[in-house]
This record gives C-alpha cells, sequence and structure tokens, in this order.
C-alpha cells in the first residue's frame, strides 16, 4: 500500500476581525497492490488550515474509490472553504 498526498487547492480568507487564514486540500491517493501490480485506488482528502493560534488538520483516507467523486467532493469542500472541524459532518453528508 502506498499513500500519496497531492494538493488540490489553496485559499485565503480573512475574518471580521482582519485576520488572514489560509486552507490547503489535498486529495490522498491509497495505492493497493496485488504482487506486485496495481490491484485498486482508494480516494481520500485532507484539509489543513492555518493563521489562527495553531494549524488544524483533519484527514479522511478511504473515502471512496471513484476518482470523479473526490474530485467533485474537494472541488465542494475547496469552494465552500470547509474547515477541518466541519470535515466529519460534510462527509457524513456526502456519503448518506
Amino acid at each position: 500500500m502506498i499513500l500519496k498526498e497531492i494538493l488540490w487547492d489553496r485559499r485565503r480568507v480573512c475574518s471580521e476581525e482582519g485576520s488572514a487564514y489560509g486552507a490547503e486540500y489535498y486529495l490522498l491517493v491509497e495505492e493497493i497492490y496485488d504482487g506486485g501490480t496495481l490491484f485498486c485506488e482508494n480516494y481520500g482528502v485532507k484539509i489543513r488550515v492555518s493563521g489562527g493560534e495553531e494549524p488544524e488538520e483533519a484527514t479522511a483516507p478511504g473515502v471512496t474509490s471513484s476518482e470523479t467523486g473526490v474530485m467533485a467532493l474537494l472541488n465542494i469542500l475547496s469552494r465552500n472553504f470547509v474547515t477541518p472541524s466541519a470535515l466529519r459532518e460534510i462527509l457524513e453528508d456526502w456519503l448518506a
């Protein structure tokens, strides 16, 4: 098993107080091999937000085996500036 982390998108936003925050959205690719041959790929997501007191991060590996599905999910996450603390709830709704 090999896990790759690929930067998908970066977003910047300012709070009402004037603090700048940045979010990075990553595509996680888990390659599963059988006898040296690529058997399948599972996809997940990772979100990292910085700019506050401490960076915040959430990872959800193995969400889907659909490449187009995880790309659509990443677009939803980044377009709506989803934070690590909200990732679990968003994934539950997306998978339902």
